[in-house]
């Protein structure tokens, strides 16, 4: 009899992932200080706030998977904005912004397809064996 359920291995990843997504965040976070207090950060704001709950076995699928969709059109709109400059002599500061946002494109994206196929990797007999 096992006391502790093992994680099944993409539910693991999958949380792995959030915590490089909120590791990524984090330094944005820290790196973008004043510009946080324009409106249009906002909505990244609370995603970050509500990600940390894919840090913690335990997360339901369907919370899981709506907060990575989220997070996957957060970062694809940020990508588009930071790149859509044109590299404006402006905006010379942002392009570590731009491969950070890239990175968090492939972060969600990761973290869509673990979320997707944990309830199959849970599911099968093998795993369940003692």
């Amino acid at each position: 009899m096992t006391l502790l359920a093992r994680p099944a291995p993409a539910a693991e990843a999958a949380r792995i992932l959030a915590l490089l997504q909120q590791v990524k965040d984090t330094v944005t976070i820290a790196c973008m200080n004043l510009l946080l207090l324009v409106p249009i950060a906002w909505p990244g704001l609370v995603l970050y706030a509500l990600r940390w709950r894919l840090t913690k076995r335990g997360a339901s699928p369907f919370g899981s998977l709506l907060l990575w969709l989220l997070t996957l059109l957060h970062e694809a709109l940020c990508v588009k904005l930071f790149t859509g400059n044109e590299h404006d002599p402006d905006m010379a500061g942002m392009l570590p912004y731009e491969y950070g946002y890239l990175l968090g494109v492939l972060l969600a994206v990761g973290g869509l397809v673990a979320t997707l196929l944990a309830p199959a990797t849970a599911a099968d007999p093998a795993e369940s064996a003692p």
